[in-house]
């Protein structure tokens, strides 16, 4: 996976995701970084930096929309786990909202077709 111009959002910044921060942006990933702590040393050497909590599931959510990032990453932290997941859930589920409605439509479709063809007698099988 290339990862040249992908904005990737890295849950907390503290010292032992700096070097992961520093190897992204060196394969010149644009680099989005959260913590709790608005001190922690990768908020200064990401390029967007936003203090939330690694927790905060609906925090991280809004700063990966807020940001547009592709790729979300909790790299040497169990904290940052639930809301990378959580992000990865949810706006998968959003983008495939209305293909899911779509389909949801057309096999209502198709299930009242087929009730309409078994009352009828014009079912699967039949010459009728």
């Amino acid at each position: 996976m290339t990862v040249v111009g992908k904005k990737l959002l890295v849950l907390t910044a503290g010292r032992l995701q700096q070097s992961i921060i520093a190897r992204a942006r060196e394969l010149r990933a644009v680099v989005v970084a959260t913590d709790r702590d608005p001190e922690a040393p990768g908020l200064a050497t990401a390029e967007c930096a936003e203090v939330v909590d690694a927790l905060d599931c609906e925090g991280i959510l809004g700063v990966a929309r807020k940001h547009g990032v592709d790729e979300v990453l909790a790299e040497q932290t169990d904290a940052g786990v639930r809301g990378a997941a959580y992000v990865a859930a949810t706006d998968k589920w959003l983008m495939r909202e209305e293909q899911v409605a779509y389909v949801c439509k057309q096999l209502k479709q198709i299930v009242a077709s087929k009730k309409g063809r078994r009352l009828t007698g014009r079912g699967a099988g039949s010459s009728g």
